[in-house]
């Protein structure tokens, strides 16, 4: 299964912030949403910039204060936002995030216009649903062979 299939799923809907937006208006917003992490985009050309995530958040807020929140969420964005590849294997997309300590992934395609964004739930959940589909043909496949050979 790709991360195109998990896209298909879900939908291509990313919440994002523009450059020039404060810490406090991130908070906010993923507050709000109930998600873990913000594509910071270029106002102009709609391109990802980083991404902020709720443990750059923690971070600034440790680093600067209570001063952080008015801070640029430029100034503490993980830059550049981890992606991937709609072509990318599911198995692959979740060893990128572990090795790169990172729970969402930008999907970009190949002249970096964003497609969408992955969560590492989306992920497992993507991974349990093909296994399960996987454990089901098999049994399948036992029960015409006993029923063949009866």
């Amino acid at each position: 299964m790709r991360i195109s299939d998990v896209i298909a799923r879900k939908g291509n809907t990313v919440d994002m912030i523009d450059h020039g937006q404060p810490v406090r208006d991130v908070a906010r917003l993923m507050n709000r949403r109930q998600i873990g992490a913000i594509v910071v985009v270029n106002a102009e050309t709609r391109r990802p910039m980083g991404m902020v995530s709720q443990s750059e958040i923690v971070a600034a807020v440790d680093e600067l204060g209570h001063s952080a929140l008015g801070h640029c969420a430029t100034g503490i964005m993980r830059r550049p936002a981890p992606h991937c590849t709609p072509d990318m294997l599911i198995q692959d997309a979740m060893a990128k995030m572990t090795r790169e300590r990172a729970r969402h992934l930008t999907v970009l395609d190949t002249d970096g216009a964003m497609l969408g964004l992955v969560s590492l739930g989306d992920l497992v959940a993507a991974r349990l649903g093909s296994v399960e589909l996987e454990a089901n043909v098999l049994r399948d496949m036992a029960r015409t062979q006993l029923m063949v050979t009866a």
